[in-house]
This record gives C-alpha cells, structure tokens and sequence, in this order.
C-alpha cells in the first residue's frame, strides 16, 4: 500500500477502453488498488488499435476507479482535440495531475490545468518518435523544439517507459525530473494456469501466435514468411487492421489453409486463453513503444521472440531478439527456442515476475510524492523569499 494519505489523482488520456486494455487504464486499476482516488479523463472515442474507430458514451466505474468521458472533437494523426477537457480538468482539482504523451492535446490541457491550480504535472512518454513512417522522427523533433518543449518545462517530473524514450527528452529536462518506469503486467490474470481457448489447441503443433494490428509498422508479413521456411507449425494471428487482405493472402499463398487461421481481436480479459495456447508468441514490430503483449504472454508461461524495436529491446534478452524484417533470422530464433520449450518456460515466468503492475505502480506513486514534496518545498520557499 501507499506511504501517507490517499492522492486524489486525475490522468488524463486521447482514449481509453476497459475492454481492450491498454497501459492507462492498468494504471489507474493498480493506483486505485493502492487506496487512492483515481479519475481518468478521456474522449468517447475508442481506441484505435486493431482498426476500431468505436465510439464509447458516457462515464462509468471500472476497477475501483472513475472514467469520465467527452466528445473527441476533431482530430488528426490520432489526436483528438477533446474540447472541454481544460476546464473539467480544472474543476476536478487534483493532488496530482498525469498525462500521457506530450504531442496529445489532452496533454496540453491537464498541463494547463496544473498551471492554474498549483498542482504538480506528471507527463509519461510512450514513444520515441519512430511512428513506421519515414517523415515522423522530423515531426516528432519540430514538436520537441516547440510547443512540446513548453509542454516538457511545465511537467513536474516525465516518466518514460523506456531507455529509448527518454533519450530524445534528455536535451529538454532535467537529469532528476526523468524517470524511466516500464509498463506493468496482471500477473493474477496472465497466470500460466487456467483454461486455454480451444481453436488454438485443435491446430498442429507447434502454435505460434501474434496478437496485435495489422498494420504495416506491425510487420506480420515477416513473421508468415518465417514460418514458411521452418517449414513446420500452424500459425495463429489474432487481430484485424488495414493490412488483414495482405496477411490473408500472403498466409495462403506461403502456408496453405491448414497451417493458420486468423481471428478477430478478443477482449483483454479473455487474452489469457490465447497466449496458455500457444507454444511461442512473437512480436515481428518495427515499432514498438514497449510490446506489453510479450509480458502478458511470457507471464502465462508462454515464449516470446520480437523484433529488436526499442520496447522490447529494453526487457528480452538479445538471443529472443531479431533484426527487424529479417524472415530467416526470425525462423533461427524460433527453431532455437522450440528446441528446449520448457527452459524457455521457466525464462518467460522469472522475466515477467519483474514487471507486477503493483511494483509499478508504487514507483509511479513515489514519483508522484516526490512532487508534491518538492511543489510543497517550492511554495514554502517563494513564501520565504517574498
């Protein structure tokens, strides 16, 4: 539990849907968890992964914590405007104040928020700027260099989930303002234990299985291309995305009708059934902020390989690691680990253990403390000098 009174925190995100899970909502459930009062503020927009552009009414309560919704406005390159969100902010007045990605305009509102009411502003940063796309280190350097770099002065202290990260942010802050805390895992529901979903056990073995969009940055065409030349095993993709006809017509031609089967994503609850399936999970991304599929996978006692994209470079060792689009080195790597499935095991159980949402959460807590000490201190100070 918590050190001194429950926080009245107040995070802020684009969009967030219980259903399919996603970084911030783990967050706000293991802070809630901790005894603290926890609203997130969101749009009603549902998240855009696996191509779903739903649209979410209302507020509700979930895990122990409140989701509080508004029209997402308009957007551009997943960023809606979510008008409103200041002034709700605003009037919520929180202890502390947390925001997720600095280009985000939910971003730039909780920023303003603090500002007008004294509170300390906690920024998390997802990415480092390489979004798939040949033109999105530049854009990602010019918002840096402009309003990402006021947005960065306001921030008490940014939290990044990787190494990677925070590179980028490193000219624009503080050595003690930045912190580096990695995504977590419900290791009570990613347990190795537990019923498996039966259209994955009916296939020839081994099972490999990626879930996750079908996008070009996800790369998946590599991992079917693997596969066939190993020459063996049934392929399993869980997802949907602009790329579906592509990795359908591509599983076909490479690997023939009983080698793969491709199904519709599935609610974060049920993923578990999935990954207890499999043999192997593998991530082929060339982008990957973090890839928390891999731990979810390897705490239900389930291999991982990926791409050596700057997530999953920070938590897997080189050897379950493969250079991104390489098909040949990707059916190396899986012919070695399917070798000895059961080391491999008992590696992805003691990997995941480190990554229990209620160890990462206290480190967020403590960085929030720390906040509000040093607010305290800075206030006590001015007071002093005036």
């Amino acid at each position: 539990m918590q050190q001194g009174r429950p926080l009245k925190i107040v995070m802020s995100v684009a969009y967030a849907d219980p259903r399919w899970g996603g970084h911030e909502v783990f967050l706000c459930r293991a802070l809630a968890q901790r005894g603290n009062e926890v609203t997130l503020v969101t749009s009603t927009m549902s998240p855009p992964r696996y191509g779903r552009h739903d649209l979410i009414p209302g507020h509700e309560e979930v895990f122990g914590f409140r989701i509080v919704r508004l029209p997402p406005g308009p957007s551009a390159l997943e960023a809606p405007l979510i008008p409103g969100m200041q002034a709700l902010l605003h009037s919520l007045r929180a202890d502390v104040y947390h925001a997720h990605e600095s280009f985000q305009p939910a971003t730039l509102w909780t920023a303003l928020a603090s500002q007008r009411t004294g509170r300390p502003f906690i920024l998390t940063q997802h990415v480092t700027g390489s979004f798939g796309q040949w033109w999105a280190p530049l854009l990602y350097h010019l918002h840096l260099r402009s309003w990402g770099w006021w947005i960065l002065r306001q921030a008490t202290a940014v939290i990044a989930l990787t190494a990677s990260a925070a590179r980028p942010l490193s000219p624009f802050i503080s050595r003690e303002r930045l912190h580096i805390i990695p995504s977590g895992v419900d290791r009570a529901l990613f347990a190795p234990d537990g019923p498996i979903d039966d259209r994955v056990a009916a296939l020839a073995r081994p099972v490999i299985l990626y879930a996750g969009r079908l996008a070009p940055n996800k790369d998946v065409p590599t991992l079917i291309r693997a596969l066939a030349l190993l020459g063996k095993g049934s392929l399993v993709i869980a997802g949907s995305g602009s790329d579906h006809v592509e990795v359908h017509r591509l599983c076909q031609q490479l690997l023939g009708a009983e080698r793969y089967r491709i199904i519709e994503p599935i609610p974060h609850q049920d993923m578990p059934r999935l990954y207890r399936a499999a043999d192997l999970f593998v991530l082929p991304s060339r982008v990957e902020p973090f890839g928390l599929v891999v731990l979810e996978a390897m705490s239900c006692g389930t291999p991982a390989i990926a791409a050596a994209a700057e997530g999953p470079a920070s938590f897997l060792p080189e050897r379950l690691l493969f250079p991104p689009g390489d098909a040949a080195a990707l059916a190396s790597r899986i012919d070695d680990v399917l070798s000895r499935l059961n080391d491999e095991r008992e590696l992805a159980l003691r990997l995941a253990a480190d990554y229990s949402w209620e160890r990462i959460a206290g480190q967020v807590e403590h960085v929030y403390r720390a906040a509000l000490a040093r607010a305290c201190w800075d206030t006590a100070g001015a007071r002093q000098a005036g």
